[in-house]
C-alpha cells in the first residue's frame, strides 16, 4: 500500500498507475536530507524536492515498512 497525497493505493495496479502519473506531472530535483530506522522494519527517508510544483520547495517524508527486503507499506506526507 502506498499513500500520496491523502490517497490510497493498493495492489500493484494501483501502485503502478500512481507511479507512472505522479512521475511525469511535475519536474523536480530530489536530494536525500536525512534517513533513520526507527526499527527492524520500518524507516523513514526525508527527502528535499525543489521544482515546479505548486510551492516549489518541500521536504517530504517516506516512511516505509520492509518485509523480507520489500517495502510493504510506503507513506509520502510533509
Amino acid at each position: 500500500m502506498v499513500t500520496d497525497e491523502g490517497h490510497r493505493y493498493h495492489g500493484p495496479g494501483e501502485i503502478h498507475a500512481w507511479l507512472a502519473r505522479s512521475a511525469g506531472e511535475y519536474t523536480y530535483t530530489s536530494t536525500l536530507a536525512a534517513a533513520r530506522r526507527l526499527d527492524d522494519d520500518h524507516f523513514d527517508a526525508v527527502h528535499h524536492l525543489e521544482g515546479d510544483f505548486p510551492g516549489a520547495v518541500v521536504d517530504l517524508h517516506f516512511r516505509f515498512a520492509l518485509r523480507d527486503g520489500r517495502i510493504t507499506r510506503l507513506v509520502i506526507e510533509p
